[in-house]
């Protein structure tokens, strides 16, 4: 980390800078400025992590450098040291966002106290910033993940068996267990009712995929369609009842969906409705 000591009195900077051993609490550099420009001057050429800093100072004061670092580096944390007890003064850097405030002299114990719990708490941000980016890579791509996991069941470049299969999802991050079940569902274009394009054939494909899943399988989490290519498209609903009623269900979806292409998408499809299989046996 980088941290940088803004205060006035030289002697002060330079013994503060000696004294600690910074090392050991995970400062690798620390620099120095005696006014706010040559702070900002700082700030502009080196990340700064931590910045201790006094109140009052000839040519402006630190509330108004924690005002222009919370503007242009809110990831800074500070920490003032004062020798004045003004209540207005810590009043205004808590508003600011300051990370503490302590009176001189300090011990330097406290100080180093201080400073370890701002890196912790920097780290700590770090962490939780690093899993939101995981958290969006996971929204944007698992559909895609999911998909591939399939994939490489059907062309059987996972083994199909237990222990291969909880490997390969648990890897991309997809739940899976024993007790899941899964129905397979062909569906086959026999036929487009116009000259088509390859590149258009492609086009109706992704069109026709998407309506499957939106008729057929209803909801992401219960299920998902594949494209297989050579015009036929697999869709692989969950499967948790053995009800009657259930698979009376998914014939009238797969034939509201056969007359929904021929409407629309100016084809014949037919859907040839599977047995039911654990995701060990698909």
């Amino acid at each position: 980390m980088q941290m940088l000591i803004v205060d006035d009195e030289i002697l002060f900077v330079e013994g503060l800078k000696s004294d600690l051993h910074w090392e050991t609490f995970g400062v690798a550099t620390v620099h120095t400025a005696y006014n706010i420009r040559q702070a900002k001057e700082i700030f502009e050429a080196h990340p700064i992590d931590i910045m201790l800093c006094d109140i009052e100072m000839p040519q402006g004061s630190g509330l108004e450098l924690l005002t222009w670092v919370r503007e242009h580096y809110p990831k800074t944390e500070s920490i003032f040291l004062t020798c004045h007890a003004d209540f207005k003064f810590a009043q205004q850097a808590i508003q600011l966002g300051c990370f503490d405030y302590l009176l001189k002299p300090v011990a330097l114990s406290q100080l180093e106290e201080v400073i370890v719990k701002a890196k912790a708490k920097i780290n700590k941000e770090s962490e939780l910033q690093q899993y939101s980016r995981y958290g969006q890579f996971w929204v944007q791509h698992q559909p895609i993940l999911i998909e591939r996991f399939w994939l490489d069941i059907l062309h059987e470049t996972i083994p199909s068996n237990l222990e291969a299969i909880r490997e390969s999802a648990a890897e991309r991050n997809i739940p899976f267990s024993e007790e899941m079940r899964f129905l397979p569902v062909l569906i086959s274009v026999q036929r487009f009712y116009k000259e088509l394009s390859l590149r258009d054939e492609k086009i109706m494909e992704y069109a026709i995929q998407n309506s499957a899943e939106e008729m057929i399988v209803e909801h992401k989490e219960k299920g998902q369609v594949l494209l297989l290519g050579s015009r036929n498209l697999l869709a692989i609903v969950s499967w948790d009842q053995e009800a009657e009623p259930e698979m009376k269900l998914l014939k009238q979806k797969c034939e509201a969906f056969i007359s929904s292409c021929r409407q629309f998408f100016y084809c014949d499809i037919s859907c040839y409705i599977g047995n039911r299989a654990s995701g060990v046996c698909t």
